[in-house]
């Protein structure tokens, strides 16, 4: 099994629920089957966990530690009506029960599952479904709000890609025309529209 960690400093808060064992326990007890990527088979591929930074009222350098948890299964079938769907609901029941809302630890802050049958190399399906938690995953980032999928490409390192933000928009005169090519979420055009007053914005898919 594989386990993808956005950012070596959300691992503060991922490891929680990492290392004391709130996944691998709930895996155990449900006798969840790791994917074997030689045979095809097994439930679990992937889980992908990425820490919110949006409480804007705690100081930087807690904002990680004090982050709920976005969480992704990644889950070996092509829709939630395989044979294997009530462990993918088991095992989300579970972890919203003993880390979310109304949990005694508040860790979670959603659970997505994407659902992955290719034998390639690329981790996540087409297919995605939110589970249980809040939809919108906030991040201010670069001096605009923002909310990310788990699906969307973000920066791992939060903290230096608002470094590499700042400076940037030292390079755009103001008023200018801003074209943000292959954007993603649209971060970093939206960053520079927002701080240099830039006159129009136009997004294209």
């Amino acid at each position: 099994m594989s386990w993808i960690f956005q950012c070596v400093e959300h691992i503060i808060r991922v490891s929680i629920l990492h290392y004391d064992g709130l996944i691998f326990l709930g895996i155990s007890r449900l006798d969840i089957q790791p994917y074997d990527e030689d045979l095809g088979t097994g439930e679990l591929r992937y889980v992908q966990m990425a820490v919110t930074t949006y409480n804007t009222s705690l100081p930087v350098t807690e904002r990680y530690q004090n982050g709920k948890v976005q969480i992704a299964l990644v889950w070996n079938s092509r829709t939630e009506h395989s044979q294997s769907s009530d462990k993918l609901n088991a095992l989300s029941n579970f972890l919203w029960e003993n880390g979310g809302l109304s949990s005694n630890t508040h860790l979670i802050h959603s659970i997505w599952v994407n659902f992955q049958t290719s034998t390639s190399n690329i981790i996540f399906g087409n297919r995605w479904r939110h589970l249980v938690g809040e939809r919108d995953f906030w991040e201010h980032i670069g001096g605009v709000d923002i909310s990310l999928d788990p699906s969307s490409f973000g920066q791992a390192n939060t903290q230096a890609f608002n470094s590499l933000l700042r400076r940037l928009h030292k390079y755009v005169p103001y008023g200018s025309s801003v074209v943000d090519l292959y954007a993603g979420a649209g971060v970093i055009g939206l960053s520079i529209a927002a701080s240099r007053k830039c006159r129009q914005v136009c997004e294209m898919r």
